[in-house]
């Protein structure tokens, strides 16, 4: 049976997704592992696979169809050509070329994606015992973290210098405003982020921020550095050099 005409289950799916797929189990799985490899966390895979599901059955008219015969097993079936589709995505992912997203209209939408905040330990709903995150400083961090990239910005705003260096949110108000396409206001905030570190999600972001700025030289000077640097941001930056 060609590897095209397999019909993975929901689990597989859901495996991915984690990052917990066996790249062992075969041609299909190791290619779709390094895809995977390439992105920050779960939410970005939901994300990614949700805009696969929608991109494909606009484009085919072949939506995936979950089997709910009564009595088997839920099953997530593609028709033939779909998933030959997918998988050729999630390989050409492990290279980068999903990293300028298709149909995007601006550098900004193709190359912008959602840097989790990992200072907040309780995001799950659980009461909060850290005393160093207050409500308000909780307040800033969901709102960015369900991508409300505006009120997030608000929010950061509102809290004091010294609650936002106790929280590191500085970074987090620049991405805000670039993910609110405010990139005059994110700009010096990043700039200020990116000075005297190699950290490649500082540098990346403010790359980026260059770049749709139209400041196309100076942002691939520090691409071409995040390249070098051959780390988590490299191909995202080698992407972005190529837009």
């Amino acid at each position: 049976m060609s590897q095209f005409e397999k019909k993975p289950d929901r689990p597989e799916r859901k495996a991915w997704q984690k990052g917990q797929l066996d790249p062992n189990a075969g041609e299909w799985e190791a290619a779709a592992a390094r895809g995977r490899e390439l992105l920050d966390s779960e939410s970005e895979a939901t994300d990614l696979l949700n805009s696969l599901d929608q991109a494909i059955e606009e484009r085919f008219g072949e939506p995936f169809e979950e089997d709910k015969t009564e009595g088997s097993a839920s099953v997530i079936r593609f028709p033939r050509r779909v998933f030959a589709i997918a998988a050729s995505i999630l390989m050409l992912l492990s290279v980068a070329w999903l990293l300028i997203r298709p149909g995007a209209d601006s550098v900004l939408e193709a190359h912008f994606v959602h840097y989790d905040y990992a200072g907040l330990v309780n995001t799950m709903g659980e009461e909060n015992t850290s005393p160093l995150i207050t409500p308000d400083i909780e307040k800033a961090i969901r709102l960015y973290e369900n991508r409300k990239y505006e009120e997030a910005a608000e929010a950061i705003e509102s809290l004091s210098p010294a609650q936002r260096q106790t929280a590191d949110l500085d970074l987090f108000l620049g991405l805000s405003h670039l993910g609110a396409d405010q990139v005059d206001r994110a700009l010096p905030i990043l700039e200020s982020e990116a000075s005297n570190t190699t950290d490649e999600a500082r540098l990346f972001y403010f790359a980026l921020a260059l770049k749709v700025d139209g400041q196309s030289e100076r942002a691939e000077q520090l691409l071409q550095q995040i390249v070098d640097q051959n780390g988590l941001f490299a191909e995202r930056a080698q992407a972005l050099i190529l837009h």
